[in-house]
């Protein structure tokens, strides 16, 4: 009886380790790919453990969205979930999407995660696919995010982030495709943040963005 009293109490002190959970989206509202959605709604999306809100509150560049409309934010009591009341435009589609983030714990989600919805009854039917190259940067593809801007942010004196309609991520082979893309004119970019601090700053010497100087015209096809 003691020996397996104690080989019990080994087999619990490694469990925690190999079945460790991982920081992880287990919901968002609206859910991915929810169509009629009210323009009066809260966006949120939950965590199975709590946020380092502080992080996110310090961090201007986690969280990527194209809703331009925010009249009040802020987290759970359990910091499990933060959120957003918007006011949204008819027949629009929109993404929340986020870099990194960080958990109270320590525990971070790397890749990027992104998720849509649209007021209208259906999303716009056309994609917009490439590649994307390490190019000079010796910098793996895998891990980027790829967006369509409505404005070339390399123009002018634009600050803050581009104003995307929709982005993706990029495969770990450089390939991409972007979903839901309305007619219209667009700039692409592709971004990586290299070194993981939730910042897309090349300054730094190790984040990268891409472009394409020309824009691209979507019109009734792919």
């Amino acid at each position: 009886g003691g020996f397996m009293k104690k080989r019990y109490n080994i087999l619990l002190l490694l469990l925690p380790v190999s079945l460790m959970a991982q920081f992880a989206v287990i919901s968002t509202t609206p859910a991915n790919n929810e169509k009629n959605v009210p323009l009066s709604t809260t966006v949120s999306i939950t965590f199975n453990e709590a946020i380092d809100t502080a992080y996110v509150e310090g961090n201007d560049e986690a969280v990527f969205s194209n809703i331009d409309s925010i009249t009040a934010e802020g987290f759970s009591q359990d910091l499990k979930t933060m959120y957003a009341d918007v006011v949204l435009k008819p027949n629009t589609t929109y993404f929340v999407a986020f870099i990194h983030m960080k958990a109270k714990s320590g525990a971070a989600i790397t890749t990027p995660y992104v998720f849509y919805f649209t007021t209208g009854s259906d999303f716009p039917p056309y994609t917009v696919s490439g590649a994307v190259s390490s190019g000079s940067t010796g910098v793996s593809p895998g891990g980027a995010i790829v967006g369509l801007a409505t404005a070339n942010i390399f123009e002018g004196e634009n600050e803050g982030p581009p104003p995307f309609v929709s982005w993706t991520n990029v495969n770990n082979d450089g390939t991409f495709s972007i979903p839901y893309v309305p007619n219209g004119t667009y700039w692409l970019i592709a971004a990586k943040d290299v070194n993981q601090d939730g910042n897309i700053d090349p300054s730094q010497g190790v984040d990268v963005i891409a472009f394409n100087e020309d824009s691209i015209v979507v019109n009734n096809a792919s």
